[in-house]
């Protein structure tokens, strides 16, 4: 099971098709702006978080990688392979917290950690 994101030719929106299919605009700018290029955030079902671009070129980054394999299979098009069963759309006036790339000790292991070291 397997979805595809490709921006639409005017570049005012991404066609997403697959298991769900459906045309996203971006909900935070009014119509007559759509077309400009602006960064936003698509959250997915299997936990992956990718950042791109409403416009004509998408410019895909996969910020957190989830359950299913993401690829590009070309410049414009992004291709998730995995059951998807929602999709979240932000831009980046909305982004409350961004995931931290490091994982740290929890404080239960590291009392552990530092008598093994002894």
């Amino acid at each position: 099971m397997t979805i595809t994101i490709q921006p639409i030719e005017n570049g005012g929106a991404l066609r997403i098709t697959g298991d769900v299919d459906m045309v996203l605009t971006d909900p935070g700018k009014p119509r007559e702006v759509q077309n400009q290029e602006q960064k936003i955030y698509l959250g997915l079902s299997d936990g992956s978080l990718v950042s791109t671009y409403f416009g004509n070129k998408p410019d895909y980054v996969v910020v957190i990688e989830g359950a299913g394999l993401v690829s590009k299979v070309d410049e414009q098009t992004l291709r998730i392979e995995w059951q998807i069963e929602w999709i979240c759309v932000s831009g980046l006036a909305n982004v409350t917290a961004v995931a931290q790339k490091s994982v740290h000790a929890l404080p239960l292991f590291q009392r552990q950690v530092r008598q093994e070291a002894a």
